[in-house]
């Protein structure tokens, strides 16, 4: 019997050791040597529970482990901590079965190697410890099995605390009824026949916290099956309270703006919203007289560029879904038939999972009016521009012909100027020297002029003398008036007395 279990135990996959009744170690498989690194053969008639891989303290609950079995065919111990031979620490789970054969007892210990599992949790409890969502795990009666440390954060319990809440102590009026109605169409029996039915399901609601405070929440979850066919319910609790709170204010301006606001979503493009200014805008009754309409009704058949407004709107709705938004400007009409233009901004906006349009529309029928205005002053103006030109073109000719006949005469008084300077030059120059020899003579004839002859002769003399001086003297103010006029005239600083002067 030993051979054959030896033989079987030899083609497993996890690590088995076969042991008699009182406990010693009769054979072990390869996998078992793999795993505890002890060679072929050394462990053989070795008491089980003396293995060294076991710490004293655990000594006592390994060898109760094939002791009493009674009425059971094995007994578990579903976690222990041990070493291998080179002293590597090494988490693992023992399932003793009772094997009996011709009078002969035998037991057959497993190993189960739980270290990747249990390098998994420890990630797992860093993930859950380092996030601020709440992981948890529900059964089909909405009861938690599981709450991540997260949730103390959340909502101030701890999550033993967390778990014995009642339903009501959990949840608001508002989001009990929220989660009875979820609890009917989603966990719907029928429904979980169906190996395949595992819908991921999305919902906002509104808890109490430990220190009686209103959270919102947003819960994801779905549905998870073991192998043994076990439903559970997994999912991620995520506080949105300054999603709340952004949603407020995105409400106010929503209602406030005098720009026209409205969203649509795929894949028709519907409107879904509308705000007061998008009313009054296309003169629609109400908000939900707006999104009864089909888009197009808001627009002519045609763009101002001839191009089908259907088609048109396909495109550019295309383009701001890939892109993000787009701007651009496009003729609406009101419910009236009145045609006005306006420039629209969408924008791609995405919550919860959920991507939809938001379109901003700006009447800018005074703008275009006033453009128009602005393009008949600039034609008015232009005009008048061109007309001032050719005014001043003509007057700048006549100017042109002006500046030339002043400059004719200023160069032809230049020259008259240049005449008379060369007159008076020559003229004066002519004049000095019979003034100087006038002069001279008279100055000569007076000085050897007797005093005792005639007084009469001798007057008409120094008369003449005084006259030919003034003469001289006008001459030479004649020759510095050339000089002034020629810059030639030089200037001697001296000082003198004013009093005398």
């Amino acid at each position: 019997m030993i051979d054959f279990l030896s033989s079987m135990i030899q083609k497993a996959i996890d690590p088995i050791i076969i042991l008699n009744s009182s406990g010693k170690i009769l054979d072990y498989n390869k996998a078992l040597v793999d795993l505890l690194h002890y060679d072929k053969n050394i462990l053989k008639g070795e008491n089980f529970w003396r293995l060294p891989i076991f710490k004293e303290q655990q000594r006592g609950k390994i060898k109760q482990l094939y002791e009493d079995f009674g009425d059971r065919r094995f007994k578990e111990i579903k976690e222990i901590k041990i070493k291998t031979k080179d002293n590597n620490s090494l988490w693992i789970s023992i399932r003793a079965y009772l094997i009996e054969f011709e009078m002969n007892s035998f037991i057959q210990i497993v190993f189960k190697d739980l270290s990747k599992r249990k390098e998994a949790e420890m990630r797992l409890k860093m993930v859950e410890n380092e996030i601020s969502d709440v992981i948890f795990v529900l059964d089909l009666n909405l009861k938690h099995e599981y709450l991540s440390p997260s949730v103390e954060s959340l909502r101030g319990y701890t999550p033993e605390e967390a778990m014995n809440l009642s339903f009501r102590e959990n949840y608001t009026p508002e989001s009990q009824k929220k989660v009875i109605k979820l609890k009917q169409n989603y966990l719907n029996p029928e429904k979980l026949k169906d190996e395949n039915y595992n819908p991921i399901v999305t919902e906002t609601l509104e808890v109490y916290c430990k220190d009686g405070s209103i959270i919102p929440i947003e819960v994801r979850m779905r549905l998870a099956r073991n192998k043994e066919g076990e439903v559970k319910i997994i999912g991620v609790t995520r506080d949105i309270s300054e999603r709340k709170s952004a949603e407020r204010r995105y409400k106010r301006l929503f209602e406030s703006s005098r720009d026209a606001i409205m969203t649509l979503e795929p894949p028709k493009w519907k409107f879904t919203s509308g705000n007061p200014a998008a009313i009054r805008m296309f003169g629609a009754k109400d908000e939900k007289d707006f999104c009864s309409r089909a888009p197009w009704e808001f627009s002519p058949k045609k763009q101002s560029d001839g191009q089908d407004s259907i088609k048109k709107a396909e495109k550019i709705i295309n383009d701001a879904m890939s892109v993000g938004s787009n701007y651009f400007e496009w003729t609406h009409k009101r419910l009236n038939g009145e045609d006005f233009p306006a420039t629209v901004l969408l924008s791609r906006i995405e919550i919860s999972g959920k991507r939809f349009l938001q379109a901003t529309v700006r009447d800018i029928t005074e703008r275009k009016e006033a453009e128009k205005n602005l393009k008949q002053s600039q034609k008015e103006l232009a005009k008048l521009n061109n007309e001032l030109e050719e005014k001043v073109r003509v007057r700048t000719e006549k100017l042109r012909k002006s500046q030339e006949i002043l400059k004719a005469q200023n160069e032809r008084l230049k020259k008259l100027s240049q005449i008379k300077n060369d007159f008076i030059s020559m003229v004066a120059h002519e004049l000095k020297t019979p003034i100087a020899s006038i002069f001279g003579y008279i100055d000569y004839i007076l000085s050897v002029y007797p005093e005792h002859d005639d007084n009469e002769m001798k007057n008409d003399l120094e008369i003449v003398q005084r006259n030919v001086k003034r003469l001289r003297k006008y001459v030479n103010q004649l020759l510095d008036v050339m000089k002034i006029e020629e810059s030639k005239m030089r200037l001697y600083k001296c000082k003198s007395n004013f009093s005398e002067i």
